[in-house]
């Protein structure tokens, strides 16, 4: 990995590879558990920590002045190697000449966001965010001994004062994207479904208060992938499902959600039985592309009797 000398705060884990991904499949399982890079109770070392110093706890890293360093870092019984390369700012400026495009696209992310993600500029930012690249490849790569005396192929990654920054912006937009984030059980926005009522294909929540911008906002961030309305658009779908009770069948279903309106309006892929009872139901996540959280369709009453 290589970075500007003066860099501050960033973590082992952000550097860690891809390709050191197939390290972490766990025996019994063959889970990757690797892949939410939580990495909960790694330890990290510096064997140069006159260039590159770490937390041995947070993995957090200080770049103190030119040269390479190789970093170790321990989680779950993995020993994982690489290198940190600190260069001047020169250097770095020539590696950059390749990676104009996404530079550009870091500094005005950085510029939107500033030191404060708010409403205003959150769209903008979340917008911006599928123009950078938060990691690229140096033309630089390596076979690298660790301290058992295996060789390990490392790529360098380069990363730059703009690029590192942008990173931080992201991780600010994330966390203000979660706060307000309306599916959640732990979010102040949570939405609380008074009634529903369905007749036909159509069913109606009815919200206890009506849903503001952020509210939609978080929502639309959080379904992203799961509709085809682009960030911004006054109304977004997403799927779901109606269940029905006696017979726990599920019906397929499109909610559609409107910045200021106090009900969600669902249709239903089939007509609803009258007399029966149903209750909005989440989507099958588990056989999609899909992870996304739907705790807000059971808070409050959620069940009702089609007409």
């Amino acid at each position: 990995m290589i970075i500007p000398k003066g860099i501050k705060g960033l973590s082992v884990a952000d550097l860690v590879d891809e390709a050191y991904a197939y390290r972490c499949i766990d025996e019994n399982t063959g889970k990757n558990e690797y892949k939410d890079m939580e990495l909960t109770g790694a330890k990290y070392e510096s064997k140069n920590p006159s260039i590159v110093s770490v937390d041995k706890k947070t993995g957090k890293i200080t770049a103190k002045k030119k040269g390479k360093a190789l970093i170790k870092m321990t989680w779950k019984g993995h020993k994982l190697y690489g290198f940190i390369e600190v260069v001047d700012t020169k250097k770095m400026k020539s590696f950059q000449k390749e990676n104009k495009k996404n530079i550009a696209a870091s500094k005005k992310l950085n510029k939107i966001v500033g030191k404060k993600v708010t409403s205003k500029n959150a769209l903008k930012a979340a917008k911006q965010l599928d123009e950078c690249n938060f990691q690229y490849t140096a033309e630089k790569e390596k076979w690298i001994e660790d301290e058992d005396g295996y060789y390990e192929w490392c790529e360098y990654t380069l990363y730059s004062m703009d690029v590192f920054k942008a990173k931080m912006s992201k991780e600010k937009i994330e966390e203000y994207f979660g706060k307000i984030n309306p599916t959640r059980e732990d979010s102040k926005y949570l939405f609380e479904i008074s009634s529903v009522s369905g007749n036909g294909k159509s069913v109606t929540a009815t919200l206890s208060k009506s849903i503001s911008d952020e509210q939609f906002l978080g929502a639309h961030y959080t379904y992203q992938m799961m509709c085809k309305e682009e960030l911004g658009a006054k109304e977004f779908s997403f799927p779901m499902y109606i269940r029905d009770v006696e017979n726990n069948e599920y019906i397929g279903a499109t909610a559609t959600l409107k910045a200021g309106s106090k009900t969600i309006n669902i249709e239903c892929a089939e007509s609803l039985s009258k007399g029966k009872k149903y209750e909005l139901s989440e989507y099958d996540y588990y056989y999609s592309d899909f992870d996304v959280d739907f705790s807000w369709l059971y808070n409050g009453n959620n069940s009702f009797i089609a007409e």
